[in-house]
């Protein structure tokens, strides 16, 4: 039970934590896909893969992990009293050396650069949408009225001038129609006397 337990233990705190690990790095890949392609993500990522990718993930665990098996080691010690360590395999310094290198780069190294590399991904097009935006607004700057004053990015500026065509909003009248009004009102008032 001693044997079996030595290499159970440990091989599940591998497993545990290559899981956590590789599902970051999967949690990574998927944002970066659902920003930078955001119209093929609503296809892509689905219910139905994710249940996949979480098999694979569980999957490529529990095989990463195998090498700990061979590692540990249930280690008989004592003269006296016999008893057992669960340590690793001190004999082979090689083999637990290259151990500790392979999991360095696959809990810590690969997954970093991989989340790396998709979260840049993500600040690149999250700056070149804010990039295009400002172009598409005119530099960054866009005019609404609200009860008068002009609002210029979110904020209102009481000071700031209004565009021309919505200074004056009253529309002139040509002189010959105010001139022809004036003498309309003449006649009448002419008219009124004779009656009277």
């Amino acid at each position: 039970m001693g044997y079996v337990l030595c290499k159970l233990i440990y091989y599940m705190q591998a497993v545990s934590a290559l899981c956590s690990v590789l599902t970051l790095t999967v949690l990574s890949m998927e944002r970066c896909y659902a920003i930078v392609y955001p119209m093929r993500a609503m296809y892509v990522c689905s219910l139905t893969k994710a249940r996949r990718a979480t098999v694979v993930i569980w999957a490529t665990s529990l095989l990463l992990a195998a090498p700990t098996l061979r590692v540990q080691v249930h280690m008989e010690v004592g003269h006296r009293v016999r008893a057992f360590w669960c340590v690793r395999d001190w004999d082979s310094p090689r083999l637990w050396r290259g151990y500790e290198t392979y999991m360095m780069a696959v809990v810590l190294v690969v997954p970093a650069s991989v989340m790396a590399a998709a979260y840049t991904a993500i600040g690149g097009a999250i700056v070149s949408m804010v990039a295009r935006r400002r172009t598409i607004t005119s530099k960054g700057q866009m005019l609404s009225t609200v009860g008068g004053s002009v609002v210029e990015g979110g904020r209102g500026e009481q000071d700031a001038p209004l565009p021309h065509h919505l200074q004056d909003n009253t529309v002139k009248q040509p002189p010959s129609a105010t001139t022809t009004t004036t003498t309309t009102t003449t006649t009448t008032t002419t008219g009124t006397e004779c009656i009277r």
